[in-house]
């Protein structure tokens, strides 16, 4: 009777918690998590989990490991910028190397934004209008203006 009684308790006590782990279970880290079991599982930086889209390498280099060069996050805090680390801040901005590109105008790096087509240069370039840019695109008689 005694073992009987440790067979049914131990039964309902396996029935209890969802049967018995067979190894084939995904692990906690693999298995996706909604919004409120996100937050609960990403508890604190140190806690040797990585949070996606919480914590990254330079927010907490002890769950992601320490910031580097390629790991597709601009680390501005440990000294990434766009000259040392163009992988993960993108290129670097230069006035004269040729290319008008990011916060580059013609006003500001003539060297690089001189010839860049621009509304009000008096010239109707490709993506001009007389509707956008009347002063450089005027309607003439006989043609269709916007």
């Amino acid at each position: 009777m005694k073992r009987f009684l440790v067979a049914l308790a131990v039964g309902l006590f396996v029935g209890a918690c969802g049967g018995v782990m067979t190894g084939d279970e995904p692990s906690a880290e693999a298995t996706p998590l909604g919004q409120t079991e996100q937050a609960y599982r990403c508890g604190f930086c140190g806690d040797n989990y990585c949070c996606p889209g919480v914590e990254t390498s330079a927010t907490c280099p002890a769950d992601c490991g320490a910031p580097i060069c390629g790991d597709g996050v601009c680390n501005t805090n440990t000294g990434e910028n766009s000259t040392n680390c163009s992988a993960d801040c993108g290129p670097a901005i230069v006035c004269g190397d040729g290319v008008c590109n990011g916060s580059e105008t013609r006003y500001n790096c003539v060297a690089d934004c001189a010839n860049v087509p621009y509304c009000g240069d008096l010239i109707c370039s490709p993506g001009e209008s007389n509707l956008a840019c009347p002063g450089d695109c005027p309607c003439v008689l006989g043609e269709r203006c916007w």
